[in-house]
């Protein structure tokens, strides 16, 4: 009944840093909300909002107020809502909608 196995191996559960992660992509399934980067431009706003599987039919603006926006979208496959806080204070005239290499550009055209 020895309390010895063969070789060299510990019994039990490795540590993290004994894992090895042969497939750099995998890490990136673990993120489940996209990344979104908000720049104030004076009479515009940008929002950046990693949109991977995304059109610009797929964007849609469900409601603008002075604070924050909420983004509906198709993000890896499925359909997301976030809500994203603009910079300062700002009343919204229009939007432009534009998606290119996975990226969803929303231009917030300002008073």
């Amino acid at each position: 009944m020895g309390g010895k196995r063969g070789g060299n191996e510990p019994f039990g559960n490795k540590s993290g840093h004994d894992l090895e992660i042969e497939d750099d992509d995998m890490l990136s399934h673990y993120s489940n909300e996209p990344l979104v980067e908000v720049r104030d431009r004076g009479s515009e706003i940008d929002i950046l909002l990693e949109a991977n599987g995304s059109k610009a039919e797929d964007v849609v603006l469900e409601r603008i107020n002075s604070t924050s926006v909420n983004i509906s979208l198709i993000y890896r496959g499925r359909k997301i809502r976030r809500k994203v806080s603009l910079p300062s204070r700002a009343k919204v005239k229009s939007y432009l909608i534009n998606v290119k290499n996975g990226v969803a550009r929303i231009k917030l055209i300002t008073e």
